[in-house]
């Protein structure tokens, strides 16, 4: 089952093997990154699927979207492509299949959120931020990559109804309303829901099932090398004998399957990855090493400068009409048209200046909804040079229709760079400005913020329990590094005893510098600026602080 060239298209690594030769109807896999949970795992399940249930429906699922296009559908692509299951030959994406093929015993809501393949079997395509996807699907399983990241309760009064197609038109299989849930460790208690799988697992049944697999693959590798006819012909019926035990234990008692649950760390694969890629995400992830690296369940709080930063303040705020007319495959041309903001209304710019890493995130005031949304990240990371980073902007941001922007940004900002005399600040502005920009420079010299005050004024909108503040939310799909940079953004003890952001990863030349806290610092100079009247003294934002906790 497992190959010893950790190189060869066929490898598996050991949990990987596990759980396709258990190959259970209900599976809960908690592994490290990069494990190869979806080119390897949901493509090879999956595939199976396809051609011992022909004409069955199985949800694909995500927590938004376009995480679902960019990662999950691709990985799992790539896995199928790796087993010789091909795009536009043996599946379509996103469009009628031929008259030729199979239809499925329930017709998806739409063929252009679908998967559908040569056996009739079907794969809608479904996330929380898109409900429409999902309502009246009615499948006979789902499967989903990433599933820390979906709300529970979301979970189980959406997707999992979905998953309740009649049992008597697959009577036989052991995986109708099967359930794959992949995911890195996740944060407690937000994900317990995930791990409470465990308690459901029958060890025996399991077991037996991975002995008698076991048995199956020496017994077709023996067979394989047989060369009497008698031989061939005892190894076979053997074969056979197994192969019945397997599908009565899959099917367990009463027809109920069987449930399998485990945890593994990113280390199964260190023979693919190789330990330079864990020396280095030690230094990325620092305190969540242990975490998504290591796998170890999370048993105490770090210390974040971001307190309160929870799953709430991420949303998506995509255009869906626009991300489905540049369709599946390909080069997409992505511009402000795939957001949904309002387009007649000003922008808001903060940027963060380095040698390193030049990033710009950019956000507008939701007056209707009191909300601070931030929409979008951009960065180039050296040799390139804030130049590039701001001509990116400019088009991304070309069929914005309101053309003023706000623009914030440290006090390094005001500083020359030694080519010219203008300021690095000018220097962008008067790029934005050839772009047709309205520019408004909202940091004219003067010192930065105290980071105690970021800290507390930033927490205290994040807390959401102080009237008159915009609520935050943040555009997931579209501020992916943001996310990791304030999620791992940690707080330290200043010299006089108050909390500072904790800047190492920025001095880290192993650490990619967009998860370092470069974009995180370009959101707090952007929000401070813009709301900083409201808060006139320190000992204002202490009391409304030591109010929250």
């Amino acid at each position: 089952m497992t190959t010893s060239n950790p190189h060869s298209d066929l490898y598996l690594n050991d949990p990987q093997a596990r759980v396709i030769l258990i190959d259970p109807k209900v599976a809960v896999l908690i592994y490290g990154r990069r494990l190869g949970k979806s080119s390897e795992i949901i493509a090879h399940l999956s595939l199976k699927r396809i051609y011992d249930m022909p004409g069955a429906s199985f949800l694909l699922l995500g927590k938004t979207y376009t995480q679902l296009l960019s990662r999950t559908l691709a990985a799992t692509k790539a896995g199928w492509a790796k087993r010789g299951f091909i795009e536009d030959v043996h599946y379509v994406v996103g469009k009628k299949p031929p008259k030729t093929w199979p239809r499925p015993q329930h017709l998806p809501s739409s063929w252009e959120h679908s998967i559908a393949t040569v056996t009739g079997t079907v794969f809608p395509l479904g996330s929380q931020d898109r409900e429409g996807l999902v309502n009246s699907l009615t499948c006979h399983g789902l499967y989903a990559d990433e599933a820390k990241f979906l709300n529970p309760q979301r979970f189980r009064e959406d997707a999992l109804p979905v998953v309740s197609a009649p049992r008597s038109q697959f009577p036989q299989s052991p995986h109708n309303r099967s359930i794959i849930l992949c995911t890195s460790m996740p944060s407690l208690p937000e994900g317990q829901w995930l791990l409470d799988y465990e308690k459901l697992v029958d060890r025996q049944q399991i077991n037996l099932i991975l002995k008698a697999a076991v048995k199956a693959e020496l017994l077709k590798e023996k067979y394989a090398k047989a060369t009497g006819e008698g031989t061939k012909a005892t190894i076979a019926s053997e074969i056979r004998y197994f192969e019945q035990l397997l599908h009565e234990l899959r099917m367990g008692a009463n027809g109920s399957g069987c449930t399998y649950y485990d945890e593994a760390s990113t280390l199964s694969n260190v023979r693919v990855l190789g330990l330079d890629y864990i020396a280095q995400q030690r230094d990325v992830l620092k305190d969540n090493f242990n975490t998504e690296i290591l796998n170890v369940r999370p048993t105490k709080t770090n210390e974040p400068f971001y307190a309160k930063l929870t799953d709430r303040h991420f949303v998506s705020l995509i255009c869906y009409a626009e991300i489905d007319r540049l369709g599946f495959g390909g080069d997409k041309a992505f511009t402000c048209r795939c957001d949904e903001y309002n387009r007649q209304a000003p922008l808001i710019v903060g940027m963060d200046f380095g040698a390193n890493i030049n990033c710009m995130v950019t956000a507008q005031r939701d007056e209707p909804l009191h909300r601070f949304n931030v929409l979008k990240e951009h960065f180039v990371k050296s040799p390139q040079i804030q130049e590039e980073v701001v001509n990116a902007w400019c088009a991304y941001y070309a069929p914005h229709a309101c053309r003023e922007v706000m623009f914030h940004y440290d006090n390094s900002g005001n500083n020359a760079t030694g080519f010219t005399r203008n300021t690095r600040a000018e220097q962008v502005k008067k790029i934005m400005e050839a772009h047709g920009w309205k520019v408004t420079l909202c940091t004219k010299g003067g010192a930065n913020r105290a980071h105690s005050l970021k800290h507390l004024a930033i927490n205290i909108a994040l807390a959401e329990k102080t009237p008159g503040l915009y609520k935050i939310r943040i555009n997931e799909p579209g501020c992916e590094a943001l996310r990791e940079s304030m999620t791992y953004a940690k707080s330290k003890d200043g010299r006089k005893g108050e909390i500072v952001k904790n800047k190492s990863l920025e001095h880290s030349k192993s650490v990619p510098q967009e998860y370092a806290t470069h974009l995180s610092d370009a959101f707090d100079v952007m929000f401070c600026g813009e709301f900083s009247d409201r808060f006139d003294a320190q000992d204002a934002l202490y009391r409304l602080y030591a109010a929250l906790v």
